[in-house]
């Protein structure tokens, strides 16, 4: 290892935050976070590292800029707006937002795009969409689905008129759109698994099996964060308070041991609301969301009881 590099990374902070690499040009070349920057970038330098974007990179590697964060997700949305608007020559994640899908609701059908249909409701934004596309090939099987649950398992899709499509359509809209009609509905292919399986009919009971568990899927990862997105939320670090509207972060500020928590709360919601940009909005929830699932309960704070 250069001299150069090594008394660079022995000084690196093991803090949360962002790290650049410039080429001896200047230009930007990679745009990287980690929950400890000084085992994250020192990690380059090792002779033994496999990743080969590493290797390719280590020799135009001339500058490095750190920005130390107090929490890992203000790291990752740091990182998201900084490869979003530099566009560094290593970084292919994030650039654009075509491999994000959205489930539309169209007028007689469910379409998977990669942007909102304005004026239709929509599921989304899922950051893979083979999943949604299994759901719907899924889906075709079992219609029409008719009052009060009623369907049954077609390996080829049943032919519908269209009344029947639109009625069944109508179904299948509600309950992908209402948590307690989903809940139902996944009870009811639990009951026809369980029936399929002891009339020794394994392959409907496989099928019943499967479109539950990827009905299950799509609920906690789409619906209940929709549900998410509709409230507000302080989370709590040890050394910081952030303030998350309805999705989003706003804003975060030191916490002190000496002030009374409401108080801080309350200031820290009297700030002004930042905008985040329609391009970034997708990915920025999805990080806040992320973190919102994996935090520990008594870290979440809710505001409200929307």
């Amino acid at each position: 290892m250069d001299n150069k590099w090594k008394k660079f990374l022995e000084e690196l902070p093991s803090s949360p935050g962002v790290y650049e690499f410039y080429s001896k040009e200047n230009h930007l070349i990679y745009i990287g976070k980690s929950k400890n920057l000084r085992s994250r970038v020192r990690s380059y330098f090792n002779p033994s590292q496999n990743w080969k974007k590493a290797k390719r990179m280590i020799d135009h590697i001339h500058r490095i800029k750190i920005t130390p964060t107090h929490t890992h997700l203000e790291a990752q949305l740091l990182e998201l707006h900084r490869i979003f608007y530099k566009k560094p020559l290593f970084n292919h994640q994030m650039k654009n937002d075509r491999r994000l899908s959205y489930l539309n609701f169209d007028d007689e059908r469910l379409v998977i795009t990669t942007s909102k249909v304005p004026g239709k409701h929509h599921i989304g934004p899922i950051t893979t969409s083979s999943r949604l596309y299994a759901l719907l090939e899924n889906l075709d099987k079992i219609q029409p689905i008719r009052k009060d649950y009623q369907f049954d398992y077609h390996v080829i899709g049943e032919g519908m008129d269209k009344n029947e499509r639109i009625l069944s359509y109508d179904h299948l809209k509600q309950i992908l759109t209402d948590p307690e009609e989903l809940t139902l509905f996944r009870f009811t292919l639990k009951e026809k698994m369980n029936q399929a399986s002891r009339e020794l009919n394994f392959e409907k009971a496989i099928f019943y099996r499967d479109l539950n568990t990827q009905l299950q899927t799509v609920h906690n990862f789409l619906i209940q964060r929709e549900l998410f997105a509709k409230k507000d939320y302080v989370f709590c670090y040890p050394h910081k308070i952030i303030w998350i509207h309805k999705g989003i972060m706003m804003h975060g500020i030191p916490y002190k041991k000496d002030v009374p928590f409401e108080h801080q709360i309350e200031s820290l919601c009297c700030l002004t609301p930042i905008e985040v940009k329609e391009k970034i909005y997708k990915y920025h929830r999805d990080i806040v969301y992320r973190e919102f699932v994996n935090l520990k309960d008594s870290c979440i704070i809710p505001l409200n009881k929307q």
